[in-house]
């Protein structure tokens, strides 16, 4: 068979713009965009706001002011809106493969007695876990909660510990202690699972970048290597 006959036809480009009269577009060129002065086709209007994309581009999350956040599944351009009380969201961010997005708004105990860090399964909007937070780190959400590369294990960080879940949040599989922990990475890979962990120079010590690796034995803390500087 001829290779033409067995390669899939490229996906098409897609771009989102912000413009003055009809706020967020998205734009699409269906055919790959063979003519570099071919005019994008306006294919969706999603109103004003602020919008976060999937890394692979399948859904799109929408914030417009006073109202709840929007998902948007652009195979279809279906919207769902998430509970009422998520329109004071101030951060938003996609887990790597957009099964899951993580919101963030100022704690309330009144409003969010388990946490105002929440994680909502996409597959039906229902809430998977709850963190408590009140700030945010420089890094935003990533530098907070993260998913390896497959979703197969997250990674929450708190005072000197990392808690490492299964992807679903709904098991807690190891602790990571790291003492004075100002953020960490994890690692886009697949298992085994990386992540770095930074401490800053603190009483004249030096900062200092550790390496941990997951899975790791009962007698090992996960650590691997480590750099001050």
């Amino acid at each position: 068979m001829s290779e033409l006959a067995t390669t899939a036809p490229p996906p098409p480009l897609r771009l989102i713009r912000r413009s003055r009269t009809h706020g967020i577009e998205v734009l699409s060129a269906p055919d790959g965009r063979k003519d570099e002065n071919q005019a994008l086709d306006i294919v969706q209007h999603l109103g004003r706001g602020i919008v976060e994309t999937a890394k692979d581009g399948s859904r799109l999350c929408l914030r417009g002011g006073s109202t709840p956040l929007e998902v948007v599944d652009t195979g279809d351009w279906r919207r769902r809106s998430l509970p009422d009380d998520s329109s004071g969201c101030e951060r938003f961010s996609f887990s790597p493969r957009g099964s899951y997005l993580i919101t963030w708004q100022r704690p309330s105990p009144e409003n969010f007695p388990d946490g105002s860090l929440r994680c909502w399964s996409l597959t039906d909007l229902t809430l998977a876990k709850s963190f408590h937070c009140k700030l945010l780190n420089r890094g935003g959400i990533d530098a907070t909660l993260a998913w390896s590369g497959d979703e197969k294990v997250a990674f929450h960080s708190t005072t000197n510990t990392i808690s490492i879940y299964d992807g679903t949040l709904k098991e807690k599989l190891a602790t990571i202690k790291c003492d004075a922990l100002k953020a960490f990475q994890a690692s886009p890979g697949m298992i085994p699972y990386g992540v770095a962990a930074f401490v800053p120079e603190l009483k004249g010590r030096p900062a200092t970048v550790k390496v941990y690796q997951f899975p790791f034995s009962e007698e090992s803390d996960g650590q691997t290597c480590a750099k001050s500087f």
